[in-house]
């Protein structure tokens, strides 16, 4: 049966008569209160005494028989404490100690009063925790209730210790049954650590009826037992029970205020006490936790509503037990090995102690000429034990009872232990498609692999690949990879990588994530480091005089993660032959993560980045540029090989990392996919960073995390933390697979806390989270993007204008119509919260939607003017008036139409809750109040529109092997496309074609000031009208009707060529 309760402590005020901690919860912070001791010197002796007056230690007057004794230290700062000597701490009964850690100190051990060692510590995976913090720990534990003097032994630091004395009193689970084993009547049962019989008397009471329709009544009933009280006057009667904490059972019932309550009587009580009569409110069950705290104590239960039936699933009855007075066993040997009872132990239904304990094949089975050793009891006496081998000699049945006089009777514990062989395990290595199965190994349980059953020959590697070894999983970033001295558990998989062998080259870009755990230099070929990983925050550490060498092909730009609690100092850079080419002034950065830089010019070489102070590295990245460099053109246009990824993402951080804090940078990318694996979170933390793409529907921005990295927080395609962030004509598509993740299927595009982002004609593709605004304070624009998904696919906060966009509903299921879809998922206390303007909903892939539900703050949601593809599929309320953490006051439509433009009623007066708070209100607005909504409402200092938008040619015009055309205002440049290809930018008003260019088409773009390009432009035949002799040229107008040649406006310019060929083009004439 799952138990419900946690291990309760009974604080005791009572203080031992000599100097010791009572049961209570302390901590002492030797980083503050030791701060008066000499750091150097002669090492001193002091005490500390527990004041329950302030709640704190203050020094002793004599440091011997004090509570806490620091023998022989020196204090050494306000991160790691003390140091050298011993701690002594004088306890009254159980303790546990959480011993601070710090990586620098050494291994020690805890030992009691007797000698007896609790734990012997290794801190060589310990951190150090901040000035303040209390994290970092290691444990020892103290199970007797004697009063002992614990002793800590000399070790390194010390920054604190955390104590918890237990009382002996504590609270247990005395009884506890499903009903499997009740009879009709009566039922007599002994309790558990008190061994007294209670026996429950039952009055038109059945116990386990034959006629209860489970599956129709009880459907989730996990044993299929109860019983269940007769409509009148039913009850359950205990005899009395010494003491009594609480109560917990189950109870169900097929109808309203129906289901079993509870009365209690104890020590003291004329008549019977109402302890409970909450109602099972639903047919699953309902739990009732009910406090009783009464000694010598009955208990009744009874039926509710006496004209119905009542179910009981479950009972459990819990009380204060006396564990001093209990007999217990405290350690013994299996084969030379100490064990401790009760880290293994646990009472069965029998209330006997009942383990098992498990012994490698290669070991001597346990029986009475192999018996178990140095048995010691941790209260009372250990008698005989006795040993049951079985035929087959591969298990024993160890019987250790122990006894201890208590009230004058005597108590019997029996420890019974069955010892038992070690299962074997199967190891399965799989290739690198994670399914091929390459060789099989058979381990016994706890032991190593000791060798790989299969190596790199049997795993298929791809052509300039390196086999890194086996690892935990076969997809995921910052997976562990095995060792030899893994050791096995269970059937376990062992998955073969290869990853791209690091070549230092021109166009080559290397990233090295150092707050990843399991990050491992022996992997990275252009990677070496005398570093070490500190934590998942901080990264590596470097220590003064530490390093880290990275090969470059020649010219390089190295970017370094940061962190800002690293110390302030330099980073000297030193090439290959030892000489210091330049350095970075300070590794310390103001705020986390912020980056620093090096640009190397040089030959092909390796880069040494010597820290002078303690330094702590986020990450590190090579971007191999090669001789031409990452050079913005004459438009000021950083442009990108189509498709290639690396170049993106190199050309994206340097471009954030060298810019001025005002200029733009511009990145251009071409029509292709921009696969980024598994990659999470590309940082776009400077501002004004414009990520232009050539087209919607081609230009492809993708990662596809592991599912094993799910999450609203840790998925997104981008990060922006930056101000004035530009998309446009892109697709982002975050392509977590979303139907094979189960309930995992939060996958984030664009993560955004950074301020007035735009995007324009942006494709957003996802399912659950596609976009998530994280930061109430900002505002955010779209105009005329599409943004597919499922699951609150637009969320978080801040004020989100959603101009024209089209919201593409998605599946809930792959290749089918399926689901039920909720759009958008508002947070925050953002004035406007998300506003959709003219918008369109496309529902053809779900069964039914709903506009949005309240996240959290103060939920603003507000349509206006939307279209409705599909409006059967439309919910009724129009929203989920239930919120997921608040209900919302601010949910508004307004002029909602379906796709002929007819008019879709609004839902009229609806009541938005969660738990007990309810707002009712219309939902549908007036005019005048969705006028509040207007695009000059929400923007009045800021304008995304006209930032954003498109600026086009009105002609283009063919003269002296040039095309050319009127410049436009406000534009920053021209990009000019030969039969859809890029052929460059120009600030000028004309580009020169090439002689071989004869039959291809030009198409002219316009850059608006966010460097969005507009509209195409004309098409002209490029080489032929510019170099063939022309025999005449006619002008008509749309029409086709015949023009004189100096006609205005926009014309068709027919030109005739002595050679019979015909150019036509369309140009504006002034």
């Amino acid at each position: 049966m799952k138990r419900f309760y946690t291990f309760l402590t009974v604080c005791l005020l009572s203080v031992a008569a000599w100097a010791a901690l009572p049961v209570g919860s302390y901590t002492i912070d030797f980083r503050t209160l030791c701060a008066d001791l000499p750091t150097s010197g002669s090492a001193v002796t002091v005490g500390y005494n527990w004041d329950a007056s302030t709640a704190a230690f203050v020094k002793a007057d004599v440091a011997e028989g004090s509570d806490v004794v620091l023998n022989n230290v020196y204090y050494h700062g306000a991160q790691h404490g003390i140091q050298r000597g011993t701690i002594t701490i004088n306890t009254s009964s159980k303790t546990l100690l959480k011993i601070g850690g710090c990586q620098y100190g050494s291994g020690y051990t805890v030992t009691d009063g007797k000698g007896k060692v609790l734990a012997t510590i290794d801190i060589a995976d310990r951190k150090c925790d901040s000035q303040t913090s209390f994290d970092n720990y290691n444990e020892a534990a103290y199970n007797s209730f004697e009063p002992t003097a614990l002793t800590i032994s000399e070790t390194g630091y010390i920054p604190y210790v955390m104590i918890e004395v237990f009382s002996a009193i504590s609270e247990q689970s005395l009884y506890e049954t499903n009903f499997s084993d009740w009879t009709a009547g009566k039922t007599t049962a002994v309790t558990k650590y008190t061994n007294e019989t209670i026996e429950f008397t039952l009055t038109k009471t059945e116990v386990n009826p034959s006629n209860v329709d489970w599956a129709g009544k009880f459907p989730d009933a996990v044993s299929q037992t109860c019983i269940r009280a007769e409509k009148s006057e039913a009850f359950v009667e205990t005899s009395v029970i010494s003491s009594v904490s609480k109560v917990r059972f189950l109870h169900g019932a097929t109808g309203s205020n129906r289901g079993w309550g509870l009365y209690a009587k104890g020590e003291g009580d004329a008549d019977w006490v109402l302890i409970s009569d909450a109602v099972a409110s639903n047919a699953k069950g309902t739990e009732v936790v009910a406090e009783v705290n009464k000694t010598n104590c009955q208990l009744r239960f009874y039926n509710l509503n006496t004209s119905q039936n009542a179910y009981m699933f479950e009972l459990e009855i819990q009380g204060l037990v006396d564990m001093s007075q209990m007999p217990a066993l405290g350690t013994f040997e299996v084969n030379g090995v100490a064990v401790e009872a009760v880290d293994i132990f646990e009472i069965d239904a029998e209330g006997n102690y009942a383990a098992t304990y498990e012994i490698s094949k290669t070991a001597k089975m346990i029986s009475a000429e192999n018996p178990l050793t140095n048995i010691v009891a941790a209260n009372g006496s250990v008698g005989e034990v006795t040993y049951q081998l079985n035929a087959t000699a591969d298990t024993c049945v160890c019987t250790i009872p122990v006894s201890l006089i208590a009230g004058g009777k005597e108590i019997v514990a029996n420890y019974i232990l069955t010892v038992i062989l070690k299962p074997d395990f199967t190891v399965t290595y799989y290739d690198v498609d994670g399914t091929t199965v390459l060789a099989t190994q058979t381990v016994e349980k706890d032991a190593a692999v000791a060798a790989f059953a299969a190596d790199a020959s049997k795993v298929t590697v791809a052509e300039g690949h390196v086999f890194r070894g086996w690892f935990v999983a076969a997809t995921g970033e910052d997976v562990r990879k095995y060792t030899v001295d893994e050791i096995i558990v269970g059937n376990t998989a062992f998955y073969a990588r290869t990853t791209p062998e690091e070549v230092a080259v021109a166009g080559t870009r290397y990233a090295y994530a150092l707050n990843h755990q399991y990050f491992d230099a022996a992997d990275h070929e252009s990677f070496s480091s005398n570093g070490s990983f500190h934590d998942t925050q901080h990264g590596w550490d470097f220590a003064a005089g530490e390093s880290i060498t990275l090969k470059v092909g020649g010219n390089a730009f190295i970017i370094l993660g940061c962190c800002k609690y690293s110390a302030n100092g330099a980073v000297a850079v030193t090439n290959a032959a030892g000489e210091t080419i330049g350095e970075i002034a300070d590794a310390y950065v103001e705020t986390d993560g912020a980056t620093v830089s090096f640009t190397y010019e040089g030959p092909a070489t390796e880069l040494t980045f010597t820290f002078s102070a303690t330094t702590y590295i986020h990450s590190v990245i090579i971007n191999n540029v090669g001789e031409a460099g990452i050079t913005k053109n004459e438009a000021g246009y950083y442009v990108i090989q189509a498709g290639n990824v690396s170049q993106f993402l190199s050309v994206l951080e340097i471009a954030q990392a060298s810019k001025a804090a005002d200029e733009r940078a511009y990145i251009f990318l071409p029509n292709g996919l921009y696969d980024m694996g598994e990659a999470v979170l590309t940082p776009i933390a400077s501002n004004n960073i414009s990520i232009i793409g050539e087209s919607m529907e081609k230009t492809i921005i993708r990662n596809a995390p592991d599912k094993s990295v799910e999450g609203i927080g840790t998925t997104a395609t981008f990060l922006i933390t930056g101000k004035n962030t530009y998309f446009q004509d892109l697709t982002i598509q975050n392509a977590l697979d979303y139907y094979g993740a189960g309930s995992a299927g939060r996958a984030v595009c664009l993560q955004d806390r950074g301020a007035n982002t735009i995007c324009k004609n942006v494709r957003l593709l996802s399912y659950q989270d596609t976009y998530y605004s994280n930061n109430d304070a900002s505002q955010f624009y779209f105009g005329d993007c599409d943004i597919h998904g499922t699951v609150d696919f637009v969320c978080g906060g801040g004020d989100v204008y959603y101009d024209h966009c089209l919201f593409t509903l998605e599946s809930r299921k792959a290749g089918v119509v399926n689901g039920g879809v909720t759009i958008a998922a508002p947070n925050g206390d953002a004035p406007f919260g998300y506003v959709m303007e003219s918008c369109t909903i496309d529902p053809s892939m779900c069964e039914n939607f709903n506009y949005g539900r309240a996240w959290g703050g103060a939920a603003r949601l507000a349509y206006l003017n939307t279209k409705v593809l599909d409006k059967s599929k439309l919910v009724a309320s129009h929203f989920t008036r239930e919120g997921m953490n608040v209900a919302s006051q601010y949910f508004r439509e307004y002029n909602t139409v379906d796709a002929e433009g007819n008019a879709i009623a609004g839902p009229g007066v609806q009541t938005f809750f969660k738990g007990s708070t309810e707002y009712t209100y219309d939902v549908t607005m007036t005019a005048d109040q969705a006028a509040a909504f207007a695009y000059d409402k929400v923007f009045t200092a800021w304008d995304p529109r006209a930032l954003s938008a498109q600026l086009k040619l009105d002609a283009i015009s063919t003269a002296d092997g040039k095309i050319s055309w009127t410049a436009v205002e406000g534009a920053k440049a021209y990009a000019v496309f030969l039969d859809g290809v890029l052929l460059g930018f120009t600030t000028e008003c004309s580009f020169k074609i090439a002689e071989d260019q004869d039959a291809a088409k030009v198409q002219v773009r316009v850059a608006n000031a966010m460097g969005g390009l507009g509209e195409v432009t004309g098409y002209v035949n490029a080489l032929p009208s510019l170099t063939k002799e022309i025999a005449k040229v006619e002008y008509y107008n749309a029409l086709g009707q015949r023009l004189p040649a100096n006609a205005q406006g926009m014309t068709i310019v027919k030109t005739i060529f002595k050679d019979g060929s015909v150019n036509v083009e369309k140009c504006y004439q002034k």
